[in-house]
């Protein structure tokens, strides 16, 4: 099978040269989950050609032109499209580049174009080139528009974006409550809630080499709506003796955090990094912490790829029951029942009650379970059959 796959970002190579070696983070996790569903595609022996326009703007580089490229990286190849890199200009230019690729691509009976549909521009131009062209189109969607975790008024991009999402012809998406936004005409779908590094089943995370303190471990953003607050203060009434909370992240809760980490000693911020140094810090803490609150709307339509991630390094994890993250997980995760500061210090001093061997089991059970099931390869998998099982209808 030939996929043709739109999206917004690059080769690993090309993402450390556009992004990490300026010293920004940017689209991390889109960047992460893409590039993994892309190379789970290949070892299930899809051929997979990618159409970027490549994750830069203003903000990251000042470079007014950039011209079309080509790379190739673990059985995937790039194509990037030219653009014009100035406000309205580069919407514009991204368009027209992804459209005509699209459009004059040679023909086989066999091609499918899978896309991220949050990459608005890119999405919008390959599914009007689609349609023209008869091209089966499948729409990944991770994240719902106009359902945000706050109060701001809906812009008028993200209504365009859930409007053009009802356009594909069959859906991956991470939640099943997604279905009813997305898929008004009950299109085939696939519900994938995620997918971990099936790469981390042979990065082993060691009862010896953890922190010598017990160590509590947070990264993403830091915003008060994703729960944040609350687990800092939580964690610094639960008081628990000889353990640390290491915070990793941006957010509007930054500037109090850092007030916070001067008066209270076992509060560690340690700013933004890269994947890899998070993956490692994870190996080594003792309890990974997802707080983000389900009293929102937009809870049901989202499934945090930072579970995955947390599961597969074999640490265990602390994290609410979110309303789309499946019950099978329920067995292989800590839950907090009480989404307040009580309910998470109340949460830190029983999960720490289990001895570090417990917990490193606990970690260790989780992680078996998302290698096996959850991996890249195996979701991958799960959706090639939608595909074909669409192609034969």
């Amino acid at each position: 099978m030939h996929l043709i796959y739109v999206y917004s970002g690059c080769s690993p190579k090309k993402y450390k040269e556009y992004i990490e070696n300026k010293g920004i983070r940017v689209q991390q996790q889109a960047q992460k989950y893409n590039q993994l569903l892309m190379e789970g595609l290949v070892e299930n022996g899809a051929k997979v050609d990618a159409v970027s326009s490549r994750p830069i703007n203003r903000a990251v580089d000042s470079k007014l032109f950039y011209k079309s490229e080509k790379d190739s990286a673990n059985g995937i190849n790039y194509s990037y499209v030219p653009f014009i890199n100035y406000p309205i200009l580069r919407n514009l230019t991204v368009f027209f580049s992804v459209f005509f690729k699209m459009l004059f691509m040679s023909t086989e009976k066999e091609r499918v174009m899978v896309c991220d549909a949050l990459s608005i521009i890119a999405s919008f131009a390959a599914l009007i080139a689609c349609k023209i062209r008869g091209i089966r189109t499948v729409g990944i969607v991770t994240d719902v528009p106009c359902h945000r975790p706050d109060n701001v008024k809906i812009p008028l991009h993200e209504k365009i974006n859930l409007s053009l999402m009802k356009k594909f012809d069959s859906y991956l998406l991470l939640t099943e409550q997604m279905n009813d936004i997305v898929n008004p005409k009950n299109r085939p779908y696939v519900v994938l809630e995620g997918h971990s590094d099936v790469s981390m089943a042979k990065v082993e995370n060691k009862f010896e080499n953890k922190y010598e303190k017990k160590v509590c471990f947070y990264a993403g953003t830091l915003r008060k709506v994703y729960g944040i607050e609350n687990l800092v203060r939580g964690f610094i009434k639960a008081d628990i003796p000889n353990t640390e909370l290491h915070i990793y992240g941006e957010g509007d809760f930054r500037k109090e955090l850092e007030e916070l980490v001067k008066e209270y000693s076992s509060v560690k911020y340690m700013g933004i990094a890269p994947n890899n140094v998070i993956v490692e810090n994870e190996l080594k803490a003792t309890l990974l912490v997802n707080p983000r609150p389900t009293d929102a709307d937009y809870t049901k339509y989202s499934f945090p790829s930072k579970n995955m991630e947390y599961m597969a390094s074999g640490t265990p994890v602390l994290t609410t029951c979110l309303p789309g993250m499946p019950k099978e997980y329920n067995d292989y995760v800590f839950l907090l029942k009480e989404e307040t500061v009580d309910g998470v210090a109340d949460a830190l001093q029983e999960i720490f009650k289990n001895s570090p061997e417990e917990l490193h089991a606990k970690g260790m059970s989780a992680k078996e379970f998302v290698m096996k099931e959850k991996n890249n390869v195996v979701q991958a998998e799960k959706l090639l059959k939608m595909i074909s099982d669409m192609e034969a209808s």
